[in-house]
């Protein structure tokens, strides 16, 4: 029974991976590589984090 990946992966986000769908970034298992990659995590500003730090 083939496995079907539910995870919102864009069309760029494929294309920037060298995969043509969501099916085959799941067999190769890197369905969620290309999810992260589409979805960036939120980068903090060093200078806050050093003051709080240094609050401590």
């Amino acid at each position: 029974m083939r496995t079907i990946c539910t995870l919102p992966l864009t069309r760029a986000a494929l294309d920037d991976h060298h995969l043509a769908d969501r099916d085959e970034a799941h067999e190769l298992g890197r369905c969620t590589r290309v999810y992260a990659s589409q979805n960036p995590a939120p980068v903090r500003a060093a200078t806050p984090r050093a003051q709080e730090i240094t609050a401590r």
